[in-house]
């Protein structure tokens, strides 16, 4: 399934570069110019994120997001804002967006945010699908047949509920994320989120900024 975006701003200029910008990335990406053509897309179609400006004639970027959570709790909201408006955006926030960007735009930034927001929701489905799978099993339903994979999968089962970190190591393609999520998905930590973060996309500065949280002009 396509990840579909809706950018709702009033801006003509900014609407046509967000839209290419995104869909260069390979999105479908559908733009509107104010919050009711928005709520209209909304109510018509199925979308992944929202991102709005908080200024529009008509429907705020406010208004939207309220009725956005209505319509789909889902759907991710990123708020667009000037500097001088950067309040307003945190308390957004508070109201459910999922995060904001600022007036002039970095595009690379944009496109890191997106793309985040992108894996967390591939993540959240598998985590979901992953849950309802082992919760019918709980020991471990993974066929092996080589000797070396019934050893891993032996260290796996007796490591799951231990406290230990754990680094596993391979090839491209050989299953380390697979055995990862067998380890959290079998423990007594299988409850809890399981965070996955691609470090190959993200700077030294965001990926501490992912792990650690921010702080703006900190």
């Amino acid at each position: 399934m396509n990840f579909k975006i809706l950018i709702a701003e009033d801006e003509e200029i900014t609407l046509k570069h967000l839209v290419n910008t995104l869909r260069r990335e390979g999105y479908e990406v559908t733009g509107v110019r104010d919050g009711n053509e928005a709520i209209h897309a909304l109510e018509s179609d199925r979308f992944d994120v929202l991102i709005t400006d908080i200024k529009m004639p008509g429907l705020s970027g406010m208004e939207v997001l309220e009725r956005v959570k209505e319509i789909d709790p889902e759907i991710e909201v990123m708020i667009i804002t000037g500097f001088g408006s950067i309040g307003s955006a945190v308390e957004a926030m508070k109201k459910g967006a999922f995060d904001y960007i600022t007036k002039p735009f970095d595009l690379d930034e944009l496109v890191i945010k997106v793309r985040n927001i992108h894996e967390r929701k591939v993540l959240r489905k598998e985590n979901r699908a992953l849950k309802a799978y082992f919760s019918m099993n709980k020991r471990l339903s993974v066929i092996a047949k080589s000797k070396s994979m019934q050893e891993i999968l032996e260290t796996v089962e007796n490591i799951k509920d231990s406290d230990c970190n754990v680094l596993i190591t391979g090839e491209t393609g050989v299953g380390k994320s697979l055995i990862a999520k067998i380890i959290h998905f079998t423990s007594r930590r299988q409850n809890m989120p399981f965070l996955s973060i691609n470090c190959a996309t993200l700077t030294e500065e965001l990926l501490a900024s992912e792990l650690f949280g921010h702080e703006r002009g900190a």
